[in-house]
């Protein structure tokens, strides 16, 4: 039931050994509630998608911190809020599954009126689906869900053939900077390697795990997913799991790691840590090295994850994201939809889309 342009994160392994691993769940912020729709009496499933009640508004990358807060500061009810979508987990990509064979369009209507239906018997002040696709989207309009665009940055691999290809994609200055910063880490004897497939044990997948633990606490945070969690997946997805090390000259413990995952031509950055700071050694571990990795590999894509306009400058492309909200409240609901007008055509010109600029239905003003 997977379609080949989901990420990893969705595949059924993952979304238990949240729950195996406590990272969802009855006593967490996260609690699984997930929507499948059957036809008729027909046991098979045709259609699934994982929703959550979320009670604390905590790790959804939905952006909707300024409504949460306004919303306790008027009284207003927001959370505990439905979310379509994966725990702590910004990867773009589709939510509403469909089993092969079936009528798309007309099994993604019927999970959007499951989870209208889901709205109604739980009473939740809000919904929402995260990151998902505009067919998507499009199915929950019908239930008063209202459209968000959004912006992350990809790299695509385009016509580059090799690491020499990328640099030159980029502009003369941050060429230079990039050779300098690879060149800077040389000197040092830095040596960064990937280890996947049974390389990736879930001692080393605990140990990466904890050096990003270290990371959000340097930060004055709490981390999200556990190293049990990365311990587990390297039990049950070594497949899709990979280590990124880098070794100090001389030292043969990584001074800092990443873990990533690849899926369907993809590869998606994410959970970085250091046991000690080397300059420049974040860009090269999390940018450069998995981008030579995926032209080495030819893969299509790298996705780093949510973050800011540091990314466009390093050949990463504005890419438009998609979410669906519903809010219950018609004062909130009005508030909501106000800074959604005005975000959207900032986004879309982020973007380089003036065609994204208006939400779909409302009309184009007159011209002349």
């Amino acid at each position: 039931m997977l379609p080949a342009n989901a990420s990893p994160f969705l595949e059924h392994r993952w979304l238990s050994a949240l729950e195996t691993s406590g990272c969802v769940g009855p006593t967490t912020s996260w609690l699984p509630l997930y929507v499948v729709v059957r036809d008729g009496d027909d046991p098979a499933v045709v259609g699934a998608a994982p929703l959550y009640v979320e009670r604390f508004g905590d790790g959804d990358f939905l952006g909707d911190d300024a409504i949460e807060m306004g919303a306790m500061t008027h009284g207003l009810a927001y959370v505990p809020k439905l979310v379509v979508g994966v725990p702590f987990m910004p990867v773009p990509g589709p939510r509403f599954l469909v089993a092969p064979g079936r009528d798309a369009q007309a099994v993604r209507e019927s999970l959007a009126a499951a989870l209208a239906d889901a709205l109604r018997a739980t009473g939740a002040p809000s919904a929402h689906l995260q990151l998902g696709l505009r067919d998507e989207v499009d199915a929950l309009r019908a239930h008063g869900f209202v459209e968000r665009l959004g912006c992350q940055y990809h790299w695509h691999r385009g016509r580059q053939r090799n690491f020499a290809d990328y640099l030159d994609s980029l502009d003369a200055k941050r060429r230079r900077s990039v050779k300098q910063e690879m060149a800077a880490l040389e000197r040092e004897g830095i040596r960064i390697e990937t280890l996947r497939d049974q390389a990736v044990t879930p001692e080393l997948a605990r140990d990466a795990a904890e050096l990003n633990h270290s990371l959000f606490r340097h930060y004055g945070s709490e981390p999200w997913l556990s190293a049990d969690l990365f311990a587990e997946v390297a039990r049950t997805m070594p497949d899709r799991l990979e280590l990124v090390h880098a070794y100090a000259k001389g030292d043969a413990t990584p001074v800092g790691a990443a873990i990533n995952a690849t899926r369907g031509g993809r590869m998606y950055g994410r959970y970085w840590g250091w046991r000690r700071q080397v300059r420049f050694l974040h860009f090269a571990v999390c940018y450069y090295h998995p981008i030579r990795d995926c032209l080495a590999r030819g893969l299509d894509a790298f996705e780093p994850g949510a973050g800011g306009d540091h990314k466009r400058v390093r050949g990463l492309e504005p890419t438009p994201t998609w979410s669906a909200h519903w809010v219950r409240d018609a004062r909130l609901a009005r508030a909501f939809e106000r800074f959604l007008a005005v975000e959207r055509p900032l986004v879309a010109e982020h973007l380089g889309r003036s065609d994204l600029a208006r939400p779909p239905g409302e009309p184009r003003p007159p011209s002349g």
